[in-house]
């Protein structure tokens, strides 16, 4: 039986990890930032696949906590709080926007929430909305963050927003280096791959994780190449992981 202790923090991680799920879908940015705009827009959802898909792997998301219970009961209790750390990091990012909005409240007329701008966005925001649709499907229904839309008047402070959430999304996947998770974040990286794959922007993405997100890069070349992208397989928890 694994301790009390830890069962606390598995939950405690779980709430945060579905918190900061949830600031990705509040993101309101201003389209003035030219041709830039809808590349960091797709980095941003890209990071937020990559986070929630790291959240499936270990148990902390919807779709496989009724299956499979946390795998990161099998972790220590040392790097389940480090990762709530990192979690809460990514949280605190978004939540500095907050504090950068009020001064510059009424001066944009042209912020749009990244979410609701598939139009904007042509074939990218298409791609982006699957993307979106993915990460919604694998995040618990009660998300405790208040209903804030984190505004980024300055296309300085997205591209840093994108650069440090990037950087401590690769933390989490770095604490946990089991066997296990990377197998089953592979799987899942397939099926993403085969939603993905009528979309005309999909090469883009592409591009765009070969730089941060190495395994649905792969995914999606193996995909473009006429590979066969094996279904999905929930890979339970294995002890010797």
């Amino acid at each position: 039986m694994e301790p009390v202790s830890l069962s606390v923090s598995v939950v405690a991680l779980v709430s945060l990890f579905d918190t900061a799920l949830d600031c990705f879908k509040r993101v309101k940015v201003a389209k003035s930032f030219g041709s830039d705009y809808q590349i960091y827009v797709l980095r941003l959802q890209n990071l937020r696949l990559r986070f929630s898909r790291w959240g499936e792997a270990v148990g902390l998301g919807k779709q496989l906590t009724g299956v499979d219970q946390p795998r990161t009961s099998a972790l220590s209790e040392f790097n389940v709080k480090q990762a709530e750390a990192v979690v809460g990091h990514i949280i605190r990012l978004f939540s500095d926007t907050e504090k950068l909005a009020a001064k510059y409240a009424g001066k944009h007329s042209d912020l749009v929430v990244t979410d609701e701008d598939a139009d904007g966005l042509g074939d990218v925001g298409k791609l982006c909305q699957k993307m979106r649709d993915i990460c919604l499907r694998r995040q618990q229904d009660s998300s405790v963050v208040k209903k804030t839309k984190w505004s980024l008047f300055s296309k300085d402070k997205f591209i840093e927003l994108v650069e440090s959430i990037q950087s401590l999304v690769e933390d989490l996947v770095n604490l946990f280096p089991t066997e296990t998770r990377v197998r089953a974040e592979q799987s899942l990286c397939d099926q993403e791959a085969r939603q993905l794959r009528d979309e005309k922007a999909l090469p883009t993405l592409q591009e765009i994780a070969d730089t941060q997100d190495v395994q649905l890069a792969k995914a999606i070349a193996k995909l473009l190449q006429g590979v066969r992208v094996p279904d999905l397989v929930i890979l339970h928890r294995d002890s010797t992981n």
